[in-house]
């Protein structure tokens, strides 16, 4: 997780040093640091794909915030190596807000990043973390929901797989979505592996204390 966007964005202000996509990386086991909520069962595969031969399909997860907090990122548990279209791809992200987890609701924010290659080694049972650009404010007792897109439809055999509950799913604060296509549905029984990361309180409140002397000394400074 990038924390020093955040000192430099108190200190200096965000937009000469605000990084320009969202940031994909893997690691061999599920993220601990920060985790506001995730669900870590399930061994169904769903891809998230456009491949030229299958239908398109994008794919999203929804989960209760449980608290006001900043969301940092999210990490979905991968059901097998990267696609060969898939690598290197452009894609976006989506956050949607809602009251209710019957619909999407609200888009808050669209992110843009580029996708892992097939040489990063991901494999089966590896989580891959998708680090946002911007962080988004999460308010308690709202639903939101993470969505991906590919951004190009012409380029073929792109595919990724996730794992997810297939049925009986016990994750109870939230659903998986998927477009095929046409419109978004949600999933009654079935949630993605998942986790999300929060920003950490102690981390915000040092930062912010960090950024106050910063100021106090330029103030100083300037009265010289």
């Amino acid at each position: 997780m990038r924390k020093i966007s955040s000192i430099t964005c108190i200190i200096f202000g965000c937009g000469m040093f605000a990084f320009s996509d969202v940031i994909v990386s893997v690691v061999s086991n599920i993220p601990t640091d920060n985790v506001l909520i995730g669900n870590a069962t399930g061994t169904a595969g769903l891809g998230w794909r456009n491949n030229g031969t299958d239908p398109v399909r994008e794919i999203g997860q929804s989960f209760l915030a449980s608290m006001d907090t900043i969301m940092d990122s999210f990490s979905l548990k991968a059901g097998g190596g990267v696609g060969a279209g898939a690598s290197g791809a452009g894609f976006s992200v989506t956050i949607y807000s809602n009251s209710v987890d019957t619909t999407l609701g609200t888009a808050i924010s669209t992110q843009t990043g580029t996708y892992l290659t097939t040489s990063d080694g991901v494999s089966s049972g590896a989580w891959i973390t998708f680090d946002l650009e911007d962080n988004i404010n999460l308010y308690s007792g709202n639903y939101y929901t993470f969505t991906l897109t590919w951004d190009d439809p012409a380029v073929p055999a792109k595919n990724q797989n996730f794992f997810h509950q297939n049925t009986g799913s016990t994750f109870s604060e939230g659903r998986l979505w998927q477009n095929n296509g046409s419109s978004w549905a949600a999933s009654g029984v079935a949630d993605f592996v998942f986790v999300v990361q929060a920003i950490p309180e102690p981390v915000s409140a040092g930062l912010l204390t960090i950024g106050g002397v910063a100021l106090m000394f330029f103030r100083k400074r300037f009265k010289k």
